[in-house]
Formats: structure tokens, sequence, C-alpha cells
């Protein structure tokens, strides 16, 4: 199993969400940057491939002691859903102009100096 690298994680995450705040219309798994990666992709979480849930930060977190929010190095509001509750609103955004700005919220998320428990990589 390969281990994703925490600042590869972060590129590769701001990376994805760029190209969602630019194409609105687009879902996770259309994003072209993911051929190339199925060593990664394609680990499993809670019996879900991660191709499915298309996060690189929930594979980072996975080589702890599973995907944990707790772990991810974004800093959110972790009594919220994924991302401080942005996730579900940019799944449920209501046109194109909102999906495109909680896309950007998401990319532009800062990171925390240390995750509670993250091991040292």
């Amino acid at each position: 199993m390969k281990i994703i690298p925490k600042n590869l994680a972060l590129r590769l995450h701001r990376r994805l969400w760029d190209w969602l705040s630019k194409h609105p219309h687009a879902s996770k798994p259309d994003w072209p940057g993911f051929r190339g990666f199925k060593g990664w992709v394609l680990e499993t979480v809670y019996g879900n491939p991660i191709g499915w849930q298309y996060c690189f930060l929930c594979l980072y977190t996975y080589h702890f002691k599973g995907p944990h929010c707790s772990y991810c190095p974004l800093d959110p509001d972790f009594d919220a859903p994924c991302l401080g509750g942005l996730f579900d609103l940019w799944c449920d955004a209501p046109n194109y102009k909102d999906r495109s700005e909680y896309a950007a919220q998401i990319r532009d998320l800062p990171v925390r100096e240390e995750a509670p428990n993250e091991p040292n990589n």
C-alpha cells in the first residue's frame, strides 16, 4: 500500500478543488488529475474504494488509524461534517455559481500547524 505524503495530499487537494471551482458542473471523479494515481486512489476506506470518495486528504488520514476527520490537515470546524460542512454545501448547492464558490472555499481552507494525534511523516 502506498502512503501519500502530507505535502502531496495537500497539493493535489488544492488542484482538485481549484479545477472544481472552475468546472462547477463536474464531480470529483471527473477531474483529469486522477489519471495516474490508481495505486493510491483505489485503496479502500470503510469498505468503499478511496476512488469512490476521491479525496486525497481522506487517503492521507487513512494511513494513521483509518480515515478520520480529526487527522485532516485542514482547519475547518470539526464539530460539523466534512470540511466544516462545506463539502455537503458543495454537494447540495442549488446552482453552479454557489457550487463554484463552495469549491473555492474548500480549496482555500487553511492548513493546521499540527493535527491532533497526527503521526510525524
